[in-house]
C-alpha cells in the first residue's frame, strides 16, 4: 500500500501543479483579432470532474463546454491538453445553441473503463458515450434531469448515473453500448 499510495499523491501531486495555476491565455480568433478570455487548450472553467489511467487524464472542464485530455500525464503548468471534445476548437467555450452530435452542454463528470469514455451532461440530461482512444462519439444516453455523477458497478456491466434534479439513479446496462 505505501506505494499505491506514494503513486496516488504523485498524481494529486501533478494534478495541483498543473491546473492551480488561473492565468488565462491568449487565443487569435480566425480574423486574426485577439480574445484574451477565450480559453487555451490548457484553460479550465469550472472543472468539475477527472479521471485518469496513470497515464491518461481527462477533465470535465464545465464552465467552458468541453472535456479536455491529456494523451500522458501532464507535468509544467498549464500543459496544453493533446484533445478537446465538445467544442470545434481549443479557443471555444461557448453553449451551443443548436446541440449536434459534436457539442456538450455543462459536462460534469468523466470516467473510462478503457476502451470508453463516460460523460455526463448536466443541462442535456444525458450520458455520452465517446471512443477513448479517439474521442468520436459513439452515443447519447437520455437519463434523469440534471445528472450529475457516474459510476460502475464492480464488473463493470453496469453504469449508474445520478440525477440531482430528479432524486433518481439512472442504472445503464453498459454491455449494450
Amino acid at each position: 500500500t505505501g506505494k499505491a499510495s506514494a503513486r496516488v499523491a504523485h498524481l494529486l501531486e501533478g494534478l495541483a501543479a498543473v491546473f492551480a495555476d488561473p492565468d488565462r491565455g491568449r487565443f487569435v480568433d480566425a480574423t486574426g483579432g485577439t480574445c484574451p478570455d477565450c480559453p487555451i487548450a490548457g484553460d479550465l472553467d469550472d472543472p468539475s470532474g477527472v479521471w485518469t489511467d496513470g497515464t491518461r487524464v481527462a477533465v470535465a472542464d464545465t464552465g467552458n463546454n468541453r472535456v479536455l485530455i491529456w494523451t500522458s500525464f501532464p507535468t509544467p503548468n498549464k500543459q496544453p491538453a493533446n484533445l478537446v471534445l465538445g467544442q470545434q476548437g481549443f479557443g471555444m467555450s461557448g453553449v451551443p445553441t443548436t446541440p449536434t452530435a459534436a457539442t456538450m452542454r455543462a459536462p460534469q463528470t468523466v470516467y473510462s473503463d478503457g476502451t470508453r469514455l463516460y460523460v455526463v451532461c448536466e443541462h442535456s440530461d444525458s450520458l455520452i458515450v465517446l471512443d477513448a482512444e479517439t474521442g468520436s462519439r459513439l452515443g447519447e444516453i437520455p437519463v434523469g434531469r440534471r445528472p450529475f455523477g457516474v459510476a460502475p458497478n464492480p464488473d463493470g456491466d453496469r453504469l449508474y448515473v445520478s440525477n440531482r434534479l430528479s432524486q433518481t439513479v439512472s442504472v445503464i446496462d453498459a454491455k449494450e453500448l
